[in-house]
């Protein structure tokens, strides 16, 4: 399909009435100017690769506090659609909205997807290999409805910046996806893969203000190929997750007792690299709650000179292993 054929057929999904998205897929041949196109990709999806949607524009909004307050505008936005068997591969789609939307199976592979935004939507069966999505709102409500993703593929994908806060995430893979410094405050994961380097990620039992939401308990979660940089565990009993099979990470069992062992052992010390082992262990009893049973160090990161440095390490692992 040509360039200008597939933006027109774009341009009608999102616009069109409701339903069109479906009789697209069965009859679009010759969609964009009574002449036949090949619309459909080998696999029978909608063929929108590599689509290029206009930026939206930003415009002079009002003056708060003597600051200029510029309007985000011209972006696309879609409410109660439904979108199915769509190849949008290495599409641009920058600040694409989805309000009470069921997208499914379709492909976001390598798309520049940077400041999607969710609310109350559904994403089944698709993937977003390699995506863009930074800066992306992936835990928006609608009402009382949150967003679900089911059976979806982070894989690779850049998810640096991304807000989540209410969600849930069954079956969905993140193997090698840049994870660094999210938050995953609401979000549910159950029967989840994680794999690759994540660095200072953080996993909530509870998002703050959602209270009304599930909580997420982690059920499921496998971590046996991934490696923890300072990844936080707040409020969260983790009894069903799997964890890194590596060798420079120790799981640690009877994990109250023993981080309270380091605890009493680095605390009358004032050497900076005891204080800094302090601190850690410190704020992991304060977020663990009384039900948690296990835990992980990266013994690399331990033994780090910058932080409890080789010889404290080694007391820290004599007693975390018991």
């Amino acid at each position: 399909m040509t360039t200008s054929a597939k933006l027109e057929t774009w341009s009608r999904l999102v616009t069109g009435p409701r339903g069109l998205a479906g009789r697209l897929v069965k009859r679009l041949e010759e969609v964009a100017y009574g002449r036949r196109i090949e619309a459909r990709t080998k696999d029978g999806r909608l063929d929108l690769r590599d689509l290029v949607v206009p930026e939206p524009q930003r415009s002079r909004g009002p003056v708060v506090g003597g600051n200029v307050i510029s309007r985000l505008e011209a972006f696309t936005e879609l409410r109660g659609r439904r979108l199915t068997r769509l190849d949008l591969s290495g599409a641009r789609l920058p600040s694409f909205r989805l309000i009470d939307c069921v997208i499914e199976d379709c492909r976001f592979d390598g798309a520049v997807c940077q400041d999607l935004r969710l609310w109350g939507t559904v994403i089944r069966d698709c993937s977003f290999e390699g995506a863009d999505l930074r800066e992306s709102a992936l835990g928006g409500t609608s009402g009382r409805k949150r967003n679900r993703f089911e059976r979806v593929r982070f894989d690779r994908a850049d998810l640096r910046g991304t807000v989540h806060s209410a969600a849930a995430m069954n079956s969905c893979s993140f193997a090698g996806a840049d994870l660094t410094k999210v938050e995953f405050n609401g979000t549910v994961f159950e029967a989840c893969r994680f794999s690759g380097r994540l660095q200072e990620v953080s996993f909530h039992r509870q998002g703050f203000g959602d209270e009304g939401f599930p909580p997420n308990e982690m059920k499921d979660v496998d971590f046996t190929e991934a490696e923890f940089s300072w990844v936080d565990f707040r409020g969260l009993e983790l009894h069903s997750v799997r964890w890194p099979k590596r060798e420079d990470h120790l799981v640690f069992d009877d994990f109250h007792p023993r981080v309270d062992r380091v605890i009493a052992f680095v605390a009358d010390r004032t050497d900076l690299e005891s204080r800094a082992a302090r601190a850690v262990f410190e704020h992991m009893r304060k977020w663990s709650p009384p039900g948690r049973r296990t835990g992980v160090v990266n013994l690399t990161e331990l033994a780090a000179p910058e932080f409890a440095g080789a010889e404290l390490a080694a007391r820290i692992v004599e007693i975390l292993r018991g």
